[in-house]
């Protein structure tokens, strides 16, 4: 009987630590007015030195990357990863959010060992990296890169969301520094699990609702 083992690399919710890093190096002061979201997008593409694979090229050289383009590098990617006996495993977008590439890695004797969970890993990363890494950072730092008022959009969005679920009380204001606190302590205690769920399922019904991608 074949076993899996899911990996899903480059969707949003990977590591609680990934989210802090992040969340520490942006503040509200960083949005930019909308005529500028693209200005960010240039930066990132001189920050590679002319790294970006050709295969991205074409998406990113514009400046701007579409949700279109953005499904379609998702898809080439889990293409190769199926050619290199992976088993896809798609992430269904909703409205302005795309789908997002997961993986799965079989194993026909029972639980894959370390090796095999290993080399399809090390599969996983040289598939993304060719079709898919530059264009979802670049992707996620076009779509953060937003006014101050879609901003608070999206945190209140965000709130409202979360207050729902009873992780919040009504009426929370929610902010990075909010945020960047309640991450710490569940990254440092493994504390409150539900609420970092509510978190990463209330950020992707924003992310669907307005395009903004909570990182």
């Amino acid at each position: 009987m074949r076993s899996t083992t899911k990996i899903i690399l480059g969707a949003t919710f990977a590591l609680v630590l990934g989210f802090v890093a992040v969340y520490f190096g942006f503040d509200r002061s960083t949005a930019r007015s909308e005529s500028r979201a693209n200005s960010s997008v240039a930066s990132y593409i001189d920050s590679r030195s002319g790294a970006i694979p050709p295969v991205q090229q074409d998406a990113i050289e514009d400046e701007l990357i579409t949700l279109a383009e953005y499904e379609a590098a998702v898809h080439a990617t889990l293409a190769c990863a199926e050619r290199a006996g992976l088993v896809a495993v798609p992430i269904p977008g909703e409205g302005l959010r795309p789908t997002r590439a997961g993986f799965e890695i079989p194993d026909a004797d029972g639980v894959p060992d370390a090796e095999t969970v290993g080399a399809g890993a090390a599969a996983i990363e040289e598939c993304r990296a060719e079709h898919l890494d530059d264009i979802e950072r670049a992707y996620t730092v076009q779509q953060t890169n937003v006014s101050a008022d879609a901003l608070d959009a999206a945190f209140l969005a965000l709130a409202d969301c979360m207050s729902s679920r009873g992780s919040i009380a009504a009426g929370t204001v929610l902010d990075f520094a909010a945020v960047n606190a309640q991450l710490v302590k569940v990254e440092r205690s493994d504390s409150d699990i539900q609420w970092l769920r509510d978190y990463q399922e209330c950020s992707l019904e924003v992310e669907a609702a307005t395009g903004y991608r909570f990182q």
